[in-house]
């Protein structure tokens, strides 16, 4: 073998050598990130005040919560309608859409669930305007959080209730992808 060739075949397991490295480095650089952003990020999570029609909405993580959106879908319950006598009533809205204000570590937020919108036009069987308490009853909520983390990273919390309780099997929180 020429001394070129030798030159070739050394060069070329020097640039293999340095794809290998820089691929390697470059998987360990994205692991070592997100370790570090799941140390630091915001996790909002979503509870209920005992049928009093608000949404408590807390930051347990160690991040700060921005540029945040709550969307509210609501979804009848056949069961507990037939159960409670309830009926649907006529152009009912089947979500809501708040802003969430920056929220710190530890900090909350209370989301009005006595909004007209979302509980005046549910009625039951005999025409009466539902409660909050009988709304809770009678539809099960569904909440998606999406909000960011000061460094722009995007993420989501979910939850739905029934029978006016969040149902934690359904609470989960994630990174927008």
């Amino acid at each position: 073998m020429d001394a070129s060739a030798c030159t070739v075949i050394l060069a070329a397991l020097t640039a293999g050598a340095a794809i290998a490295y820089t691929v390697i480095t470059f998987f360990l650089l994205r692991e070592a990130q997100r370790q570090t952003e799941g140390q630091i990020a915001p996790v909002v999570t979503v509870a209920l005040d005992d049928f009093y029609g608000k949404a408590t909405l807390e930051n347990v993580g160690k991040g700060v919560a921005v540029k945040g959106n709550v969307t509210i879908t609501l979804e009848p319950d056949r069961d507990a309608m037939k159960t409670y006598q309830f009926r649907l009533a006529e152009n009912v809205p089947g979500k809501l859409s708040v802003a969430l204000p920056v929220l710190k570590p530890g900090q909350t937020h209370h989301v009005d669930l006595h909004q007209p919108d979302l509980t005046g036009r549910w009625s039951g069987s005999d025409g009466s305007v539902l409660t909050t308490n009988e709304v809770f009853v009678a539809y099960r909520f569904h909440f998606r959080l999406e909000y960011e983390s000061t460094s722009g990273t995007r993420y989501f919390t979910t939850a739905s209730t029934e029978g006016g309780k969040v149902v934690e099997n359904r609470l989960s929180y994630g990174r927008v992808r």
